[in-house]
């Protein structure tokens, strides 16, 4: 089992590296920089500078963020700021280090992203199970049939309808904001829609097979309930499949929580991250996208580590194998 955290720990390093280089390599073919979108917005209100200030701008920018140097060394500076978990400051906010900022911002994002699994996992699993052990009635047919629709809908759709219905028609909840509970429950909801679809077809299918293995049809004959023969023997065996796909929804959820927290105001990463983009802070895009690889990966890590608490044959097959 160690042998396979250090391999795994060793391709999360590479993979991390590789995303920082594509990230990185792909901002030096985007046109404009920081500071020529400045001078636009300068000169948008009326206030531009003259040439040769933007020539001695330019000069003074690149000698203090070290620009001047060849590209190879600009990235190794990063990796090596970024494994030490010191980012520096971003263009945008250069008296402040960007470890700082991500410290108070990520905390907000995670807890929107963890308040949207946990809500799709209460709502999508019971659906799920009550589907399959109620197959081919409107208990089925219905949940399936919204479960397509909410599948085909992004988050921010999502959101919108509910700013419409529960804010502008209704008035119960506010369009934005972030502190009070019930700031949490438009964003949330808006997130998890698309999961709960996700886990409670994924449930379904795989408690439907799993009810008509032999072994269950073994415990119905020794008089087991239903409490015993579904949730003891049946469901335990379908949660692998979902298992399986928490990791790349969850990936899913952080690219969506993105655009909901710009949505709706909320100060996590997502309306720095796209910001940055948009203003071409690349040390803050680099630090973000760094950070978000992290999580990401850290999440799939943890969900193979969830395979072994599942079935104990996969934690077996690995100690054996040394992977």
């Amino acid at each position: 089992m160690l042998i396979y955290v250090a391999k795994r720990i060793f391709f999360i390093v590479i993979a991390l590296v590789i995303i920082s280089l594509l990230t990185f390599t792909l901002m030096q073919f985007v046109p404009g920089n920081f500071l020529e979108l400045k001078e636009v917005q300068l000169r948008i209100s009326g206030s531009g500078a003259s040439q040769e200030l933007n020539e001695k701008m330019l000069k003074d920018f690149q000698d203090k963020w070290g620009l001047n140097e060849p590209q190879y060394i600009q990235f190794l500076k990063f990796l090596k700021g970024a494994f030490t978990w010191d980012f520096g400051p971003s263009y945008q906010y250069p008296d402040k280090p960007m470890q700082e900022l991500i410290m108070e911002q990520l905390p907000i994002s995670l807890k929107l992203a963890l308040f949207a699994v946990a809500l799709a996992l209460l709502i999508g699993i019971p659906i799920g199970i009550l589907a399959a052990v109620k197959q081919n009635s409107a208990w089925d047919f219905v949940p399936m049939g919204l479960s397509v629709f909410a599948m085909s809908i992004p988050a921010f759709i999502v959101g919108v309808l509910l700013i419409l219905l529960l804010s502008l028609q209704l008035k119960w909840l506010p369009t934005q904001g972030w502190g009070n509970w019930y700031n949490y429950i438009i964003p949330v909801v808006a997130l998890s829609a698309g999961p709960v679809a996700i886990i409670a077809r994924y449930i379904r299918s795989s408690l439907i097979e799993q009810l008509r293995q032999d072994y269950v049809t073994s415990a119905w004959a020794k008089g087991g309930n239903f409490k015993q023969v579904v949730f003891g023997h049946a469901l335990r065996n379908s949660l692998i499949p979902l298992v399986t796909i928490m990791g790349p929804m969850i990936s899913g959820l952080i690219a969506s929580a993105v655009v909901v927290e710009v949505m709706f105001l909320i100060p996590g990463m997502g309306i720095n991250f796209a910001g940055a983009a948009g203003n071409r802070d690349l040390p803050m895009l680099m630090s973000f996208t760094f950070v978000y690889g992290i999580i990401v990966m850290i999440a799939n890590f943890m969900v193979d580590i969830a395979y072994t608490v599942i079935d104990p044959r996969i934690r077996y097959q690995r100690t054996k194998g040394g992977r």
